[in-house]
């Protein structure tokens, strides 16, 4: 099962209760692997969720980037990853630079940034990661980054998506995680294929795999796996896809659904 994190397994306090703990340790239990998939990167924080859930132990997962990134959570080994090139970094970057808000790239550990804004500052918030102050036009040749992101005011961020150019939504996967967040991944990244690429590496078949999302970066996800599970605060686009609405994130939805469609398996 892959499993979104903010505003999805997070309730608006950014905290997992106690019955969403309970249900996926019960889960795990069953053999059902729960699988952290979300646009936040690797680090501590992470370690901390999967305590929380009671599945921190050998042969657990977390695809961490919306999908640009596979890891081996107890042995914090990175299985697999698809970044974009330096180039293609000063490609965004050349488009986007003129906006009013934080320009930023992540790295493995750490977020690269040159505006440092109340956004951008969510980043180190949300995930206690480091945050180092960069100039883009000296980025060096051999830099890579699993994404290219843009956090600022709403407005701005739609308005910017709106007016992006075709060139760059048919060459990178675009998208809007959170209304403040806009995010450029290589064209191969995307949530469900980080699940189609774990379910390999696991040898779990594609109509084994259920989803749970909110956002338009889980909305391939939700599509394409064999029981797409919506939150009740979800985006419309992503109701739309969806197999089954479960209750919000405020309101033990990933719990509910997990028991309502694995446990007692009434689908």
């Amino acid at each position: 099962i892959g499993i979104d994190c903010d505003d999805t397994i997070l309730d608006s306090n950014k905290n997992i209760s106690d019955k969403t703990c309970s249900v996926i340790s019960n889960a795990n239990k069953k053999g059902i692997k729960c699988v952290l998939t979300t646009g936040r990167p690797f680090v501590e924080k992470t370690i901390e969720y999967y305590k929380a859930l009671n599945i921190y132990q050998p042969s657990q997962y977390f695809i961490a980037y919306n999908g640009a990134a596979i890891y081996d959570v107890y042995n914090r080994k990175e299985l697999s990853s698809i970044t974009i090139s330096q180039k293609e970094i000063l490609e965004i970057h050349s488009y986007l630079k003129k906006y009013p808000v934080s320009h930023y790239i992540h790295k493995t550990g750490a977020i690269w940034y040159d505006v440092m804004n109340e956004y951008a500052y969510l980043e180190k918030k949300f995930n206690d990661i480091d945050l180092i102050q960069i100039d883009f036009d000296k980025l060096d040749k051999n830099e890579t980054a699993f994404k290219y992101m843009l956090g600022g005011d709403p407005k701005i961020i739609k308005e910017v998506y709106n007016s992006l150019p075709s060139v760059l939504k048919e060459k990178y996967n675009v998208v809007i995680s959170m209304p403040c967040f806009l995010e450029f991944m290589n064209k191969k990244v995307n949530k469900w294929n980080g699940l189609k690429e774990l379910s390999k590496i696991i040898k779990i078949c594609e109509n084994e795999i259920m989803a749970i999302g909110d956002s338009m970066n889980d909305y391939e996800m939700i599509k394409y796996s064999c029981i797409g599970v919506a939150m009740e605060n979800s985006v419309l686009e992503v109701k739309e896809v969806a197999d089954y609405i479960t209750l919000s994130n405020d309101n033990d939805g990933v719990a509910s659904a997990i028991e309502e469609l694995v446990l007692y398996r009434k689908v």
